[in-house]
């Protein structure tokens, strides 16, 4: 063969490996981007050629986690189970889908397997009981806010006791109360993981249950707890007792109303998903799709002024903050960095960050302009999660907004 004829298939072969969504490089690329439709496309065409390709499996199992289609999450986790018992990802991957489906037997099983042990000691407190369980005769609830600003606060009552004040934040994972407050409360708390909040800060995360919290006219019976100093590290108008994250509010169809100050709690039936979706269609609400990642990660596609789309990790908690960006995102917007360094501080402890003002944030079809945010070197979920997460987008944003989470479709709903 002509040695130029030779160089001209090299090029083409490699041009074909590089673009051809056979190749697992290429849907490793769509995946972490976000591009989830077309990566799952990908990877299944790798398994197509090899069937037993541990990597493409995986990350099938993970897309559909994140998507919670468990069911079909279940499904490609335990062929990679029937190949690597021993991988790590796998035996969490697992450990999520059954978390979420409250079968915390399993769950623990999975989360024991791959080294997470105080998190399988954690569910393994729930043995013969339904975890999550929710009781009252109303179809739903509204809890009035005690506090719009700096972030909304809602009572509640834990274990037949006084009213509390629960910090609302889909930041946080489960029910997270204060470790004096649940020392006060006479509840049990053992020694935890470290979790990870803003700015990549660590801090210790304690480990119980509580057998009731009661939110409006529901009661959530045999409920998982952390618990970590949060009177000191949280500064509210009045000091609060917990935090309500994401994981307790998965269980509801919920509305967070900044609009009319309450949060809005639906059993999850399909004649509510059903008229949720109608309100939103006649109210022409914003609607965009959304993921859960890890046991409570919110990501949804967004663009900072004209650049992206990218993923922003949706996180109500951060008081006074619109956008916090990663440098090189930011940078890449041209957003103005030249601002002196100051320090926040986060449920974590302090954390130091540029100040910046965004000439425009969009949310889906949501658009913000002139938004209050902060510039971190680097953002913490990206190496968490190994997926390219450009920032969160938080309560200045969102405080304009009526917003709903369809954990069904998973598709957010903002209505304005």
């Amino acid at each position: 063969m002509d040695r130029n004829v030779l160089q001209m298939v090299v090029v083409v072969l490699v041009l074909f490996l590089s673009v051809n969504p056979a190749n697992p490089q290429t849907a490793d690329e769509l995946f972490t981007t976000g591009h989830f439709e077309k990566a799952e496309e990908a990877y299944r065409q790798v398994l197509q050629a090899d069937p037993d390709n541990l990597s493409a499996l995986i990350r099938m199992g993970e897309s559909a986690t994140y998507s919670n289609k468990l069911k079909l999450a279940e499904e490609w986790l335990t062929k990679a189970f029937a190949i690597a018992p021993d991988n790590r990802k796998v035996n969490i991957l697992l450990g999520e889908t059954f978390y979420r489906k409250d079968d915390f037997t399993k769950a623990a099983m999975y989360f024991r397997a791959a080294g997470m042990v105080p998190r399988a000691d954690k569910l393994e407190l729930f043995k013969g009981l339904i975890p999550n369980r929710i009781s009252g005769e109303r179809d739903s609830t509204t809890i009035k806010f005690e506090t719009l600003d700096p972030l909304p606060v809602v009572k509640a009552r834990i274990n037949r006791g006084k009213e509390i004040l629960l910090l609302l934040d889909t930041g946080g994972p489960d029910l997270i109360l204060d470790t004096d407050f649940a020392r006060e409360m006479n509840i049990s708390i053992a020694e935890g993981a470290s979790g990870v909040f803003a700015g990549g800060r660590t801090a210790g995360v304690g480990n119980g249950k509580i057998d009731q919290l009661v939110l409006g006219d529901f009661t959530v019976h045999h409920v998982p707890i952390g618990s970590m100093p949060l009177r000191n590290r949280v500064k509210m108008p009045k000091p609060i007792d917990g935090i309500l994250g994401t994981v307790l509010l998965y269980h509801f169809i919920p509305t967070i109303d900044y609009i009319h100050g309450s949060l809005v709690l639906r059993k999850r039936t399909e004649d509510h998903f059903r008229k949720v979706r109608k309100d939103a269609l006649q109210k022409n609400a914003i609607a965009f799709p959304f993921w859960m990642a890890g046991d409570h990660f919110l990501l949804a596609h967004g663009m900072i002024n004209d650049k992206g789309p990218y993923f922003f990790h949706m996180d109500t908690g951060g008081a006074g903050l619109g956008f916090g960006g990663e440098r090189k995102y930011l940078e890449g917007a041209g957003v103005d960095l030249t601002a002196k360094p100051v320090q926040m501080m986060g449920a974590g402890g302090p954390v130091d960050v540029i100040p910046v003002n965004i000439e425009r944030i969009s949310l889906g079809g949501a658009v913000e302009k002139d938004v209050r945010g902060n510039c971190l070197e680097q953002q913490p979920l990206s190496r968490m999660l190994g997926l390219e997460v450009a920032g969160t987008i938080s309560h200045e944003f969102f405080k304009l907004y009526s917003v709903t989470f369809d954990f069904s479709e998973m598709i957010a709903y903002l209505e304005k």
